[in-house]
């Protein structure tokens, strides 16, 4: 092999790398309870459109985290939907329903779409709009409860807490405007 070859496979190598370490992976924050559901602060029902997880009692994972992605629902951009999320019959709870429309992997405070206080068996709905400059496509809705109810509202979507649950779903935001690309001026070659 020549020396050509051997300078071009080890500068073909190092700018595969340089791209792999640009790469940044974003990825959803999962919330730790140091006790979770075990004395009964779980999420018991969680309704919006075709999501209707009911009677789940606790989490899935051991750590108050719930993974249910795989139980989906499609919303219209622009259209209003009602939210309905059953407490459990042992505990009071703040909740705090968030959906990602920028698509970042983070719940910022304005992808808030409600908040409740729920008293032990209590069920509590809000009505929400999915904001029209949500970005169409996958996306994942989170639903956090933390006892006691009446905490200061939003909840943090991924500090850790004693007690309460976190729920994961998949929503498929349609209706996004397209992107109209079009051309605007066509200037002669020089």
């Amino acid at each position: 092999m020549n020396k050509f070859n051997a300078t071009l496979r080890r500068l073909v190598f190092a700018s595969g790398m340089m791209l792999i370490a640009g790469t940044s992976f974003a990825q959803y924050c999962t919330p730790v309870y140091t006790t979770g559901t075990t004395f009964g602060d779980f999420i018991d029902g969680v309704t919006v459109g075709d999501i209707a997880n009911l009677g789940t009692g606790g989490e899935i994972t051991g750590i108050g985290y719930s993974d249910y992605t795989a139980i989906s629902t499609s919303l219209m951009i622009g259209d209003t939907y009602t939210m309905t999320i059953n407490n459990n019959p042992t505990y009071s709870q703040t909740y705090t329903a968030w959906i990602d429309a920028n698509h970042d992997e983070v719940f910022s405070v304005d992808e808030v779409i409600g908040n409740l206080n729920l008293v032990l068996g209590e069920t509590g709905s809000f009505d929400f709009s999915v904001a029209p400059g949500a970005i169409g496509g996958e996306t994942r809705l989170r639903v956090r409860c933390i006892y006691p109810a009446f905490l200061a509202t939003p909840l943090d979507p991924c500090a850790s807490n004693t007690y309460g649950e976190t729920e994961d779903y998949t929503v498929f935001l349609d209706g996004a405007p397209e992107i109209d690309g079009g051309v605007v001026d066509v200037t002669a070659p020089t």
